[in-house]
């Protein structure tokens, strides 16, 4: 959804939609995992959010930036996660799983996640061929859709 108004580079249809969904990071693993069974090494870190809807449409796909922050990086150790939402309809909440691809594979402290901004995917841009593969990236994992009070 994001990705879509990055692209046609409209920045107030994008600030509007980043403003009606939240992102809050509920855990992260620091040990890294493979995305699949049969990948040589473990790249990616295992990270659950929520994620909020409060526009008027569904939502099915998302471009978040996830930050690890306290590594000797610095603010450069940062990358794109394309995401499937499974139908995060407006005023709803899901718990999503995700496994996050780490590119520098350097010890950090924390995980920050946010959704992407145009900054972000000049500075990360991803090929189509990554962006296609979104629903191994995440799993929605909350047993119940939850309406937004």
């Amino acid at each position: 959804m994001n990705l879509q108004l990055i692209i046609e580079k409209d920045e107030r249809k994008l600030s509007d939609f980043n403003s009606k969904i939240r992102v809050t990071l509920k855990s992260f693993d620091l040990q890294l995992i493979r995305l699949n069974a049969d990948d040589f090494l473990p790249r990616y870190n295992r990270i659950i959010v929520t994620i909020e809807n409060y526009t008027s449409v569904r939502v099915d796909d998302l471009l978040l930036t996830i930050t690890r922050t306290g590594s000797k990086i610095g603010p450069d150790n940062f990358d794109i996660l394309p995401i499937k939402t499974y139908g995060l309809d407006p005023n709803e909440k899901g718990i999503y799983e995700l496994k996050a691809f780490d590119p520098f594979n350097e010890k950090f402290e924390n995980i920050e996640i946010r959704l992407a901004t145009m900054n972000d995917w000049e500075n990360r841009r991803k090929v189509d061929n990554w962006l296609k593969k979104a629903g191994e990236f995440a799993k929605r994992i909350d047993s119940e859709n939850f309406k937004i009070t």
